[in-house]
């Protein structure tokens, strides 16, 4: 018998202790256990047991510097040999591939493939007199229209930085590019540049005007969908996992669309990937055993089954069919396909610079910063980090 360890997230709880019995039941070879941690406990427990030489077989990661250091300190298995001779260019999409990539080391097996849109409440919208904006231009002035109606336009939430650096994050794409914006988060360019301290007075610019929920920097990101609902926001900024929220609280999904936020026909969409990472000192059965189950677990066969509902969409596989209550989600995954991603900030930074830039963020909100100071600060921060590395 083959043993095998995976920790996972405890909002796979349910999908885990479904799926796991009736793996083991066909392939009576392998016994696998599982761990569940919160997000923030995978993180330190994986850290951890990387430091004791303690980790499990497989364990569930995101991407970017969340994932790197296994792929960076050779923790993790580097998927690349597998990828090629079990022929993944075929069996996902490369974006997802390209994702997991770090320094030409595959990172793991790419389980979710995650962009970031705004979703909003189209009865709401269409009340106001507006339609779905296609320009910048056109979207600044359905926020100062829906302003002007009593309601709050985006529904930007700042407590632990991460929901309203979602929307942060996109001016930088717009205002940068894409090829500088690249270079900036790889340190190869400075942050103290004209284009960062225009995204940054456009983000001081519209927190100033109100766009946002009053003392939208303390409050958490889970609650943003709560304002849709209550109909005080018309808009929230978030990945395809809204529309499960929606029908999972139990609201009417008839009364919610998504549009790509528009920065320009070549402003890419913020993303990043979720995967299962595997133990670089596994043995050929160990793998083979691990390997069995992810397959068998994200196959278009058992997500079919009676626990599809379980599982997180979209899956990046090209086989993959999304289910008929996700057209939104669908639509979101297109226009990252057609758009391309960038990789999510939290993940593409280094953790002690998302801190960093999380500062920032919320000190031109506060005024405490103004655009200028603000990316001279993000400079010298980059430049400290660098200097200790």
């Amino acid at each position: 018998v083959v043993d095998i360890e995976l920790w996972t997230l405890s909002s796979r709880k349910e999908l885990t202790e479904t799926t796991v019995p009736v793996f083991m039941a066909d392939n009576p070879g392998i016994n696998l256990t599982w761990v569940f941690n919160s997000g923030n406990d995978q993180m330190q427990n994986l850290r951890v047991a990387a430091s004791s030489n303690t980790l499990p077989e497989m364990w569930f990661n995101w991407g970017g510097t969340l994932c790197s250091f296994y792929v960076e300190n050779d923790l993790s298995m580097d998927m690349s040999d597998y990828a090629a001779e079990n022929n993944w260019g075929a069996k996902f999409f490369q974006s997802a591939l390209d994702l997991a990539t770090f320094d030409g080391k595959l990172a793991g097996y790419p389980v979710a493939m995650n962009a970031i849109g705004i979703w909003y409440r189209n009865d709401l919208m269409e009340g106001a007199g507006l339609g779905v904006p296609t320009t910048f231009a056109e979207f600044d002035n359905v926020m100062t229209v829906l302003k002007d109606d009593g309601y709050i336009p985006l529904a930007l939430m700042g407590l632990n930085g991460f929901h309203a650096m979602r929307y942060l994050e996109a001016l930088i794409e717009m205002y940068a590019g894409a090829d500088l914006r690249d270079d900036l988060y790889s340190f190869r360019a400075s942050w103290d540049c004209p284009e960062v301290i225009a995204a940054y007075t456009k983000w001081q610019e519209q927190a100033d005007l109100g766009y946002f929920p009053e003392g939208f920097v303390t409050l958490p990101g889970v609650d943003a969908r709560s304002y849709l609902y209550a109909e005080e926001a018309v808009m929230d900024i978030e990945g395809p996992w809204m529309e499960n929220n929606i029908l999972n609280d139990e609201q009417d999904p008839s009364l919610f669309g998504y549009f790509r936020l528009p920065i320009g026909d070549e402003g890419r969409m913020s993303g990043f990937i979720e995967q299962i990472q595997f133990n670089a000192d596994l043995s050929d059965a160990e793998l083979d055993a691990a390997m069995a189950f992810v397959d068998w677990a994200w196959s278009p066969e058992s997500v079919a089954a009676d626990w599809g509902h379980l599982v997180k969409q979209p899956i990046p596989r090209l086989d993959n069919t999304m289910p008929a209550n996700l057209p939104l989600s669908e639509e979101l995954t297109n226009d990252a396909s057609i758009y391309g991603t960038y990789t999510i900030t939290d993940q593409a930074l280094p953790q002690e610079i998302v801190s960093k830039f999380y500062e920032a963020q919320d000190s031109l909100v506060l005024g405490t910063r103004t655009p200028a100071e603000a990316a001279a600060f993000m400079q010298a921060e980059v430049e400290a980090y660098l200097a200790a590395q």
